[in-house]
């Protein structure tokens, strides 16, 4: 149904989760997820249930979406958990946030729940850098104001030092600032 247009119900969801779990147990949740297209989260409590139920053996190690295998059990934030996030938009060191259980196929501590917001904080720091067009942070939700200065600083740190129109652009953005700041 998900590929012809027809919205799937929660149910066939549910149902496309479970007969892949008892088809392929050894399989992780986000592969499995991928397959179904449907969240790791949905695989997950899918797979927590059927283990309660004996429906499908619990298994020790699965195979990731890379063909490696990866111990099961690691216990995940829900998503949206508390993942820190430093200044430059990127998840700190050990913050093993993100959660939706689906980290067995990425060798990483970070869980696929939380991949498409480590997915912006890499395109945010891209962006900073120059690497990307500036005007893409616009398309980013989780864009922050740090972002936006930043982004800001580099474009402006390309200003050519020679250029006779220089002492104008830095006195319009200094009358920005004091408008911004109140003082003007």
């Amino acid at each position: 149904n998900s590929t012809n247009g027809i919205y799937r119900s929660n149910a066939d969801k549910r149902n496309a989760a479970e007969i892949a779990l008892e088809e392929w147990p050894e399989m992780s949740n986000a592969l499995i997820a991928s397959m179904c297209k449907v969240s790791p989260d949905l695989v997950r409590r899918c797979r927590m249930e059927m283990e309660k139920e004996n429906r499908i053996e619990s298994q020790s190690q699965v195979t990731g979406k890379d063909g490696k295998q990866y111990p099961t059990g690691i216990e995940r934030e829900p998503r949206g958990g508390s993942q820190k996030v430093e200044n430059d938009g990127s998840p700190s060191e050990g913050s093993g946030g993100g959660g939706g259980g689906g980290a067995k196929g990425k060798g990483e501590e970070r869980g696929t729940g939380g991949a498409s917001m480590e997915i912006e904080a890499d395109a945010r720091k891209m962006i900073r850098e120059g690497e990307i067009k500036h005007s893409e942070l616009d398309k980013l939700k989780s864009a922050t104001a740090i972002d936006y200065a930043e982004t800001a600083l580099n474009l402006l740190n390309r200003m050519k030092p020679d250029d006779p129109r220089r002492p104008d652009a830095v006195r319009r953005i200094e009358r920005w600032l004091a408008t911004e700041k109140g003082i003007a």
